[in-house]
């Protein structure tokens, strides 16, 4: 057993040198298979055939195995490929490692993973003594292969045995060729593609799509994820609520109090200010700015199913802001178009301010944190290059009192809802306002 690595090019080398040198290194008897079910059954006779025509070693490259069963029996069936043909059985199994195999079927080296390189020191015309009380040979092929009767195995060449009529088989050489051909060179491109569908939440295009591989791929494993997740899509299909059409009042309209309007489907994202911290509160945020400022107050609109509110209290400077990015269903950043809603009520003593509100930025690529917006467009608008549409009461200045206090509350962000122009909150009363970005 040789244990030192050693470059595959140099050994391939120094084995010609040799072979070409001595003409007992001389061996042959190539063999190279790959995992489809035809050529599967045809590996025994194909080792026999290699045998009887004076192969030594046989090299078996492989994208399966030598057998389809439980537990190592793909190893089992190496072993006794080798030992009943006499034979070196030099195995390649992709991303399973290598093995060398002498012909009495023992393992010599075995290499595990995708790279591993195993390495055996060999005489390619011994390992072959054998035999019994009456019939002991130092090759054991010589009376092996002289005595074989081969007009009793006739039956191995019939293309159609009697066997077929008991196991019927619904798919042609043909097909089962065109499938395996298929399979190995878009198969796995064309089974992304439809996974993407179901990940971006188009179920029934996902469930067409799968339907389909099952019958181009058919038989295959394509096939067998195919059947998995359309049972898997069908079931999640059952589960879910019919989804009621969004009236011309908006969507909001659909859930009184809001209550329940974070499970709609078509709602992306809402925040309704009920965790028992402000801690917990901005995990659910990217960017939180002014925190001294803010505070959880149970404040709330009358009608709200809501218990609390965020209060932000500004006496000077920047006030506080929670700032996230909205991830959409292919995984990535942003919609084409979204609308937000959120309730808001001013202290009695506030007086005029800049700007408050909601804002639905449009930064490209999108960042964690908010960036100042060039290109604004008007609530309902889509902005140029990158940037924003806000709603927000109109102020004439950059007045800032004293003891001004602002509680923003429950915003949702959301699709479907109908778009409104700015919106003028009064003074100690809770009020609605939306903006959109399209």
């Amino acid at each position: 057993m040789t244990k030192a690595p050693i470059d595959l090019q140099d050994l391939r080398r120094r084995i010609y040198v040799k072979a070409k040198a001595e003409p007992a290194w001389r061996f042959w008897g190539l063999y190279v298979h790959v995992c489809k079910m035809d050529t599967l059954c045809e590996a025994y006779e194909t080792a026999r055939c290699l045998a009887l025509q004076g192969a030594d070693i046989i090299f078996f490259p492989t994208m399966g195995t030598a057998a389809v069963g439980d537990d190592d029996i793909g190893v089992q069936a190496l072993r006794v490929r080798a030992a009943e043909n006499h034979v070196y059985l030099v195995v390649a199994h992709r991303g399973q490692g290598a093995m060398v195999i002498s012909p009495r079927g023992k393992i010599l080296a075995r290499a595990a993973g995708a790279d591993g390189l195993a390495i055996a020191d060999i005489d390619p015309r011994g390992g072959r003594e054998g035999g019994d009380s009456s019939n002991r040979q130092k090759d054991m092929r010589a009376r092996l292969f002289r005595e074989r009767n081969p007009e009793a195995f006739k039956l191995l060449t019939d293309p159609k045995p009697a066997v077929l009529d008991k196991v019927p088989i619904d798919i042609t050489r043909e097909e089962a060729g065109r499938i395996f051909a298929r399979m190995l060179t878009v198969g796995e491109e064309d089974l992304k593609k439809t996974t993407a569908l179901a990940a971006a939440g188009k179920t029934k295009e996902a469930i067409a799509a799968f339907e389909k591989l099952r019958k181009d791929y058919r038989g295959s494993w394509i096939d067998r994820v195919a059947q998995e997740r359309l049972a898997a899509l069908r079931t999640h299909q059952k589960k879910q609520p019919a989804v009621k059409p969004v009236p011309k009042e908006g969507l909001a309209s659909l859930y009184p109090g809001d209550k329940g309007i974070e499970s709609d489907p078509r709602v992306i994202f809402v925040e309704n200010f009920e965790e028992e911290s402000l801690d917990a509160l901005a995990k659910r945020w990217e960017t939180v700015s002014g925190r001294a400022t803010m505070a959880l107050s149970k404040d709330r609109p009358a009608n709200s199913t809501g218990k609390q509110s965020l209060l932000i209290d500004r006496t000077k400077g920047a006030a506080g802001q929670l700032y996230r990015r909205l991830k959409n269903s292919k995984g990535g950043w942003g919609y084409d178009k979204v609308f937000a809603r959120y309730y808001v009520k001013f202290d009695k003593d506030c007086g005029e301010i800049h700007h408050f509100g909601t804002t639905l930025g449009g930064n490209h690529p999108a960042t964690p944190g908010r960036r100042s917006a060039r290109g604004c467009g008007r609530t309902g608008r889509r902005p140029s290059g990158r940037g924003s549409s806000r709603s927000a009461p109109r102020g004439r200045g950059t007045i800032t009192p004293t003891g001004a206090r602002c509680a923003a509350a429950r915003r949702a962000a959301k699709r479907g809802a109908t778009p409104s122009s700015a919106t003028r909150s009064s003074r100690s009363k809770w009020a609605s306002g939306s903006a959109s970005s399209r």
